[in-house]
């Protein structure tokens, strides 16, 4: 045990995860970016006053570019379940018929 050299970390907090990505517009990726992108747009918005809108409406395309992303990754994960699982049940038919067969040969 006294040749292990372990050191202690402490965890980035999310605040600092979040404080990050409001930074910056970028396209998120997941879910907490998503929600930190579109804290920031709220935020932007809210202070809008008399300054150009355009790095609104920038971080409004990265917002509905990643969504975007997302539901058709949802949409293909979906269909790919779905084909699995149809391919499973056949695997399993298969599976049951063979034992059907071999309890039949024995009587």
């Amino acid at each position: 045990m006294s040749k292990l050299d372990v050191q202690l970390r402490t965890p980035t907090p999310l605040s600092a995860l979040t404080d990050a990505a409001l930074r910056e517009a970028r396209t998120p990726s997941n879910v907490r970016e998503l929600e930190a992108q579109s804290t920031l747009i709220r935020e932007r918005v809210r202070k809008h006053k008399s300054s150009s809108p355009a790095s609104i409406i920038e971080m409004l395309g990265q917002l509905k570019k990643g969504a975007e992303v997302m539901m058709l990754s949802g949409e293909l994960m979906g269909d790919r379940i779905a084909s699995l699982e149809k391919a499973n049940e056949a695997a399993s038919a298969r599976k049951q018929r063979k034992k059907n067969v071999y309890n039949i040969k024995e009587y």
